[in-house]
This record gives structure tokens, C-alpha cells and sequence, in this order.
């Protein structure tokens, strides 16, 4: 499970993985507009739903979430 730090309802996350060194710079969408969460954390889980393989088939995953305030809209429950 992946816990990201955030300002309660403060827009949108974004959150991308990659199955290759973090050196080549590919990155792959897992999962867009994510609500951050009213706690201050939001979690989310890699199923394999939105990446290539399921995370247990894989030798190497890494991850990164990005924020987009722009859409403060957003409902604040995830």
C-alpha cells in the first residue's frame, strides 16, 4: 500500500509507477484524479488493475504520486 502525506482537500493525485530503473525516466500511469483524503493521507493499493502486472510478479516497481491543486474541486473522501 502506497501512504501519501497531504493537505486535506487540496486537489487531485496522480499516482504513476515505473518497472525500470528510475534512471530511464518512464513512467506509466496508474491511476489519475485520485480525491485526497480530508485525514491528511491518502492510500492507495496497487492491484495490477492499473499497471502492467500485479506488483507480487514483478522484481523491481517504483512509484510516484503527483499533485495537481488546479482542481480544488475535488471531493475531499477518497
Amino acid at each position: 500500500m502506497l501512504r501519501i502525506s497531504n493537505s486535506p482537500g487540496m486537489g487531485v493525485l496522480h499516482v504513476q509507477f515505473t518497472d525500470r530503473s528510475l534512471a530511464t525516466g518512464l513512467w506509466s500511469t496508474a491511476r489519475s484524479n485520485i480525491p485526497v483524503s480530508s485525514t491528511g493521507s491518502t492510500d492507495w493499493e496497487d492491484d495490477g488493475s492499473g499497471t502492467v502486472a500485479h506488483p507480487g510478479t514483478v522484481t523491481t516497481r517504483f512509484y510516484r504520486a503527483l499533485l495537481d491543486t488546479s482542481d480544488k474541486t475535488a471531493p475531499s473522501a477518497f
